[in-house]
């Protein structure tokens, strides 16, 4: 086994990008499969997901 390591900044950013990968899918299930007021709830509550995210990529980055 060859001995390669990754920065620990590098392993954060990729479990960030995973975990939004995996709730931007989730997001366009929810707008797909809702009702229109529904949508409304969906696109809120996945907002401040997203906001939260772009938070953590600016702290974990800086």
């Amino acid at each position: 086994m060859s001995a390669v390591s990754i920065s620990v900044i590098t392993a954060q950013n990729a479990i960030l990008l995973a975990t939004l990968a995996n709730t931007a899918a989730k997001f366009a299930i929810a707008l797909w499969a809702s009702s229109k007021e529904m949508r409304k709830h969906v696109m809120v509550g996945y907002g401040l997901i997203f906001v939260a995210a772009l938070v953590a990529f600016g702290v974990l980055n800086v």
